[in-house]
């Protein structure tokens, strides 16, 4: 989770710059950021949950970074659907102060993002 709350800081720090710095620093991420990226702004992947209840995060331990890349691509590939997808949502919000990162990623209301606007 280390490497996903990194990313929305350094994101943070781009939605303020101009436009040919934000090029410049989105060019220099790394691959896997550079993948988080494109997960997130690509208009045509969709995760299908749209309302979960965000409970207080437990301190009990903190998921990789790996198991919320692999929820939110099984949520993209419609693996996950239903009550199913919204209790696998809930469970890792619930074990992470990292939930800002799910909840950026999640929802995506109008193409291409308006993250970096």
């Amino acid at each position: 989770m280390e490497k996903l709350i990194a990313l929305k800081h350094k994101l943070d720090a781009i939605k303020t710059m101009g436009t040919n710095a934000k090029k410049e620093a989105l060019a220099n991420l790394d691959e896997f950021e550079q993948s988080m990226v494109s997960l997130m702004l690509n208009p045509f992947i969709r995760f299908g949950v749209k309302k979960y209840k965000v409970a207080e995060p437990l301190d009990t331990s903190v998921p990789s970074d790996q198991k919320v890349v692999e929820l939110l691509e099984k949520l993209a590939a419609r693996e996950l659907t239903g009550n199913a997808a919204v209790t696998a949502v809930e469970s890792l919000v619930a074990v992470t102060n990292g939930a800002i990162v799910i909840h950026t990623q999640r929802l995506k209301s109008d193409p291409g993002g308006s993250l970096l606007s």
